[in-house]
């Protein structure tokens, strides 16, 4: 996370200013990243698999079956 951060402020300013922030003032540098952390970061209940549809029915619940049977019907 903390090269995102560094390319974010090389992007922002001029490249190889986070490197020279960090140098000059390294606690504001840490608090910064620590905002960025905080604002940017996913929290781990909201993550999720990322899956590529492969025997795709075979992980879905029957209640998801039935309410995705449910859609189409509705949609005749």
């Amino acid at each position: 996370m903390e090269e995102v951060f560094a390319e974010y402020l090389d992007q922002l300013f001029y490249k190889g200013y986070a490197e020279k922030f960090k140098d000059d003032n390294p606690n504001a540098y840490e608090s910064q990243l620590t905002e960025f952390k905080n604002l940017y970061s996913i929290p781990k209940h909201e993550t999720s698999i990322v899956y590529n549809g492969t025997n795709r029915n075979r992980n879905r619940s029957t209640a998801t079956k039935i309410r995705n049977g449910i859609r189409r019907a509705n949609k005749m």
